[in-house]
């Protein structure tokens, strides 16, 4: 018994090369029978073409070498030289193919394949064949998915929803009742109690609920699949779950949308509602909340212009996101624009390093209250629609005597029309008439210097506090925690607008109700 590799020899000159030395088919023979024996190779046939090296398809004696090895137990398929095969790459590459998908390999006598150049470059050659195969592959698979939800049906790869079950056949979704119940109960955790992702996870996981990977995932410690923010954070978003599908959505990554251009709108009946329309439109406005929340995470990173800053492109808040390491380890924090929650997609502005620009916002602080008429100066400045014309106390006095005089007024002339006759009803009511008009032009002006009044008392109400409170701290400033910090920062009324490495900062900024 022997272990020697079956071997095909493959020998061929053209009729030019059987003048040359070395290049005649016994010579080439003789030197791969003698390969063979020092190699262990049982060579059990040999080939033979007198024929031009440029074409391969029409060389009778390797056609039949290809069918043999297509009819399976050859082990090797041995030639004198590669140039013997083919002179063009490219045939070669096509036979070395051919070869190794029915089990055997190429073996030259006068070189090794693989560390000659040529050798090199077809097996560079092949793999890129196949990366292109397998790109055509792919190109292929997307192709089929868009032509089925073009037709108006789901496709039927990847994981399905958590809340459905896919029916293939109809091309549709159906509900899966108890997942159902758990998606409404995620997005009412959101919408009516205010809770953040993380809160919600935290949630569902105390509470036992299985994840969306329970059952479908396992690891090797026994792990048990939990729910996580990636996991709540699409689902929430998703406008599936009030029944508007889209697909073709998602561009690589979770976090990241296509243009809405690119999507496809599915039929209506394709994917059922889970929640209704308000229900979703509330989880959203709750979310774009809790991203721009003054208290969301303080713990995690303290940051003391959250949800004091806006995107200087799009006007949204931006809210704080952690940065991933650098080169050297460290990790940074920035503000973030929270267009692609709320528009679901990038408005183009780019994030604000968190250190540079706090920075630079307790320096205006300090700077502010410094000296106590610098800020008494500077709040005057930015509050100019506070303040009041010095006459408006007594113009408000001389409205309200006006007015009561003119309830007097009507009080007398609805005694006289109690009493009256016929003759007098006309003129009386055409009096009465004329006081209500009166009445109401009062009222407003009224309204107007009330409003002037109060706002005049907040706003020396508000310089008061503010002194009080410069004057404790002031002596300090430096040395304050963060969370004075914080609240100095907000009674100032500090608001930020910025895009990048530019940013403008300004105080005294209240929301009408403060």
């Amino acid at each position: 018994m022997t272990d020697s590799a079956r071997t095909m020899l493959y020998l061929r000159v053209s009729t030019e090369d059987q003048a040359v030395e070395g290049t005649s088919l016994a010579s080439q023979e003789d030197r791969a029978r003698k390969h063979a024996s020092e190699h262990e190779l049982e060579i059990v046939r040999a080939f033979a073409d007198v024929h031009s090296g440029s074409v391969w398809r029409e060389r009778p004696a390797l056609s039949e070498l290809r069918e043999a090895v297509r009819a399976g137990g050859v082990d090797v398929v041995l030639c004198y030289a590669l140039d013997r095969l083919s002179r063009h790459q490219a045939h070669v590459a096509i036979l070395m193919d051919e070869f190794e998908r029915h089990g055997a390999r190429l073996e030259l006598v006068t070189e090794t394949f693989e560390d000659s150049a040529v050798g090199r470059f077809i097996l560079a050659a092949k793999a890129f064949a196949a990366e292109i195969e397998q790109e055509q592959r792919v190109e292929r698979t997307i192709r089929g998915k868009r032509q089925r939800v073009l037709s108006g049906k789901i496709h039927r790869s990847g994981i399905e929803k958590f809340g459905y079950r896919r029916d293939n056949e109809a091309g549709v979704r159906r509900l899966h009742a108890a997942e159902a119940a758990v998606v409404r109960m995620i997005f009412e955790m959101c919408a009516y109690e205010g809770k953040g992702l993380r809160g919600i996870e935290h949630d569902l996981n105390d509470r036992g609920i299985p994840a969306p990977s329970a059952g479908k995932v396992r690891y090797e410690d026994g792990h048990t699949p939990q729910w996580s923010k990636s996991q709540l954070f699409r689902m929430l978003h998703d406008p599936a779950y009030k029944g508007t599908e889209f697909v073709w959505r998602w561009e690589g990554t979770q976090w990241s949308t296509r243009d809405e251009s690119e999507w496809i709108a599915m039929p209506d009946h394709v994917t059922p509602a889970i929640v209704s329309e308000d229900l979703w439109h509330a989880a959203q406005r709750q979310l774009a909340s809790n991203m721009s929340s003054r208290t969301y995470r303080e713990e995690l990173y303290p940051a003391l212009a959250r949800g004091l800053v806006t995107c200087g492109t799009c006007g949204l808040p931006m809210h704080t996101d952690t940065g991933k390491r650098n080169a050297q380890g460290l990790r940074y924090h920035y503000y973030r624009c929270s267009a692609r929650f709320v528009m679901r997609r990038s408005c183009g502005g780019r994030s604000i390093r968190m250190d540079k620009l706090d920075a630079d916002l307790w320096d205006d602080v300090v700077s502010l209250i410094a000296e106590p008429r610098v800020l008494e100066r500077e709040f005057e400045r930015h509050t100019t629609g506070a303040r009041v014309d010095p006459d408006v106390e007594r113009q408000h006095k001389a409205l309200q005597r006006q007015r009561g005089e003119l309830d007097d007024r009507q009080r007398r002339l609805v005694r006289d029309y109690a009493r009256s006759d016929g003759a007098l009803f006309e003129l009386l009511r055409d009096e009465v008439a004329a006081i209500e008009e009166e009445r109401r032009r009062l009222d407003g002006l009224l309204a107007e210097t009330t409003k002037a009044l109060e706002a005049q008392a907040a706003h020396r109400s508000t310089l008061v506090t503010l002194e009080g409170i410069v004057e404790g701290v002031r002596p300090r400033m430096r040395q304050l925690p963060f969370a004075d910090r914080r609240k100095l920062v907000e009674l100032l009324g500090f608001r930020a607008w910025g895009n990048g490495q530019q940013w403008t900062i300004t105080p005294f900024h209240w929301d009408s109700e403060s």
